[in-house]
């Protein structure tokens, strides 16, 4: 049994991915959590509490596990060439820890903070993403030794990161967008992609 603090939580991703933080009030939350009005406060301090501890306490969460996640099947496929490591970080996105009826509010509220950035954005840049990014860049320069600048390494690993995080995003909705496709089009889609990532930089670095 959810106990109001976690009800509240929960109500509260979904109205700041969906609105904004602006946008939602500290009503709209309590009543869909159903509990008293007062309740933000007792917990939060206030509704920029809240929203500070919807990403401490849920989205930085699920961030860690998929970087976990990922990390762990990268170490079990050493030694990596640059195809087998896209293709395990289009994957661990693709069919990670976090499930899919969590997936669009996860999203949802990143892509709300990006366009609306808060104080949070500094604690998600700090505790999320530059720890992805590092992660990513030191398998890049493991499978391609002094090729490319910190700089560069950082580019291609956001830009590996944003063409998986999109596939994940219309992964329910593939079947309808490529219908040509016969096999589950996930793996089919990933391992292409995975493919055509992988040649781009193999030509970078000849």
């Amino acid at each position: 049994m959810q106990s109001n603090r976690e009800k509240i939580l929960e109500v509260a991703e979904k109205l700041f991915g969906e609105k904004g933080f602006k946008a939602v009030s500290v009503r709209e939350i309590t009543q869909k959590a159903q509990v008293n009005v007062s309740a933000v406060n007792y917990y939060f301090g206030s509704k920029k509490g809240l929203y500070l501890a919807v990403f401490k306490e849920l989205w930085l969460k699920r961030a860690y596990l998929q970087r976990q996640y990922l990390q762990k099947n990268l170490e079990a496929k050493k030694p990596l060439d640059i195809q087998t490591f896209v293709q395990e970080v289009m994957t661990s996105f693709l069919t990670g820890p976090i499930c899919e009826d969590i997936k669009k509010y996860h999203h949802a509220l990143i892509q709300r903070e990006f366009r609306e950035p808060s104080e949070a954005l500094d604690m998600v840049l700090k505790e999320a993403i530059h720890p992805m990014l590092n992660l990513l860049s030191n398998y890049l320069e493991t499978i391609f030794p002094s090729r490319f600048s910190e700089e560069e390494k950082k580019v291609y690993a956001l830009s590996i990161i944003g063409v998986a995080v999109h596939f994940n995003l219309v992964s329910k909705s593939l079947p309808h967008i490529l219908p040509e496709i016969k096999t589950e089009p996930i793996p089919f889609i990933g391992e292409k992609i995975s493919f055509l990532l992988a040649q781009g930089l193999q030509g970078i670095t000849k």
